[in-house]
């Protein structure tokens, strides 16, 4: 997360990380399709079987990976407080309100 521009940002954006989260998802699914197996038979279908008898529970790899991205976006509404300073003029701000030297110490 990174603040620009009098907002918090992600770098990578939001997006971007979702697509190459989401691709790792794929590739990790698709692993079994690759193996093939460590006898000398080529008969290596038990593997392409793998991601189809699976797939009812990629629903819930889904779901959490939106559990997960919902988690990411509430720490930008978290963080957001503490950029409260990068959205004044801090030098003005400093000239009004810093009017004795007491005030630099209970500051600092």
């Amino acid at each position: 997360m990174v603040y620009r521009n009098n907002t918090l940002e992600f770098r990578p954006t939001y997006e971007e990380l979702k697509q190459r989260y989401y691709k790792e998802i794929s590739i990790f699914i698709t692993i079994p399709l690759k193996f093939n197996g460590v006898s000398d038979r080529s008969d290596s279908s038990i593997y392409k079987l793998m991601p189809d008898q699976n797939a009812a529970h990629l629903g819930t790899v889904y779901v959490k990976a939106e559990e997960l991205f919902t988690k990411l976006q509430g720490l930008t509404r978290e963080y957001l407080t503490w950029t409260a300073l990068g959205n004044i003029d801090l030098a003005s701000f400093i000239e009004q309100n810093f009017t004795s030297v007491q005030d630099w110490d209970d500051n600092f």
